[in-house]
């Protein structure tokens, strides 16, 4: 919407004229949409905008509609940066005294940091291959099916888990086509596809076993309810078939022979967590600790393959 407003919108003379060429967008604007109100902020921006030329290769109607995005995801922290942020009013006004203004501000920081994360992923993309950015936005409006179905599955699908799965598989091909042009990957990209699908299937069963009791009350399906006393060694497989392929994907492009004590205490690690889980009446604290480990032993794992790789 808002980059066919621009579009039609017209340039005030005197104010800018069209073909002004820029290096990158108006970061003053950027910045100032991030603590005001976005309309105001975009309405103020849009004449200007229409009229420069930011020299990214892009046609008018590309360009517009490029910076109508960076402008509109930078405008979400609007309701989250302090002191102005409407969100943060809102949540002060509904949270008890014991929680202080401070501990609102300091709570939504993550958060700003992921959009800001967000606008940087827009700002780069035009450095990617043309014919990866087309691939990239076709698997990204393919990824749209399953996630948008998700929420759904666990009214009548026994494994909902299985299809978050899928969809978090689209995390792998997505950058490798925006860096690479193509899915012409092999054994190194179809193996790290496929241990996402098993790792992730594991992890959000665990999540489904914490959440047991409450699925079985309210009626909704799970992969924990499905697999029963069989989820914990069914966790266990996924974790050791996630690192089984990886060590495939891994060695077949070549990494330092160091990464495979790192990947054996991470993929050793993580199995010994899954199994701890067959524990009768475990605690909720539990899963909350193996969310934890999982996030270490995962970390362990990238660095191993980070780092062989450079130094393989």
């Amino acid at each position: 919407i808002a980059a066919v407003a621009v579009e039609h919108l017209p340039v005030p003379h005197g104010v800018v004229h069209a073909g002004v060429h820029r290096e990158g967008p108006p970061a003053h604007l950027l910045g100032a949409a991030s603590v005001h109100r976005d309309l105001s902020r975009l309405d103020a921006a849009a004449p200007i905008v229409a009229g420069l030329d930011f020299g990214l290769g892009l046609s008018r109607e590309q360009q517009l509609l490029w910076f109508a995005m960076l402008v509109a995801v930078n405008l979400q922290t609007s309701f989250l940066t302090p002191p102005f942020g409407f969100s943060l009013f809102y949540l002060r006004g509904a949270a008890p005294k014991s929680v202080t203004t401070s501990d609102i501000y300091r709570g939504v920081l993550p958060f700003i940091l992921a959009m800001f994360f967000v606008l940087t992923a827009l700002l780069v993309v035009l450095e990617l291959p043309e014919a990866g950015r087309e691939l990239s936005f076709k698997l990204a409006l393919l990824a749209l099916p399953p996630i948008l179905i998700y929420p759904s599955a666990k009214r009548w699908f026994a494994y909902p888990q299985a299809l978050l799965a899928l969809c978090w598989g689209f995390a792998v091909l997505i950058p490798w086509v925006a860096s690479t042009g193509s899915l012409e990957g092999g054994w190194p990209l179809w193996g790290c596809w496929a241990a996402t699908l098993c790792w992730t299937f594991g992890f959000d069963t665990v999540y489904a076993m914490s959440d047991r009791d409450d699925d079985r009350e309210v009626g909704v399906r799970s992969s924990a309810l499905s697999l029963g006393e069989r989820a914990p060694l069914a966790v266990a497989l996924c974790y050791g078939s996630a690192g089984g392929l990886l060590a495939i994907a891994s060695g077949l492009q070549g990494v330092a022979p160091w990464f495979w004590l790192l990947w054996l205490v991470a993929v050793a690690g993580q199995i010994k967590e899954a199994l701890a889980l067959q524990r009768p009446q475990l605690p909720r604290s539990v899963y909350g600790q193996h969310f934890k480990h999982q996030v270490l032993l995962g970390a362990l794992l990238l660095l191993g393959l980070v780092a062989g790789r450079i130094w393989a």
